[in-house]
């Protein structure tokens, strides 16, 4: 599972958004990522409890930590570790950062 999220992740990262090939790509690649999340949230708190070492991971931590928000159940300590890390992409510049600032906008609201 952990190895899967990785090998997605890192087709993420190397998106080439010019090349429609490299973006239809990622956009699989970030579904099954989703996936993933979503069949270990079914599993239950052992599996979800198992992605957890990958928000340590850079390539990882920035897909992960909205997945996990969105979709799975988390205690405070890992909520709290998902917002750190989507804050500080939404203090860098672009597509991206604005992106993770309209989320957490979002997320505050509710």
């Amino acid at each position: 599972m952990m190895d899967k999220y990785k090998q997605y992740a890192s087709i993420c990262a190397l998106t080439d958004y010019a090349d429609k090939k490299s973006v239809r790509r990622h956009n699989q690649a970030a579904n099954a990522m989703i996936k993933i999340v979503e069949q270990a949230t079914q599993e239950g708190l052992p599996s979800i409890e198992r992605l957890f070492p990958l928000l340590d991971d850079p390539i990882c931590a920035k897909w992960l930590a909205f997945q996990l928000l969105e979709r799975a159940k988390v205690n405070s300590d890992i909520k709290t570790k998902c917002l750190k890390i989507i804050g500080s992409i939404a203090t860098g510049e672009g597509a991206t950062a604005f992106g993770a600032k309209t989320w957490l906008n979002k997320w505050n609201a509710n």
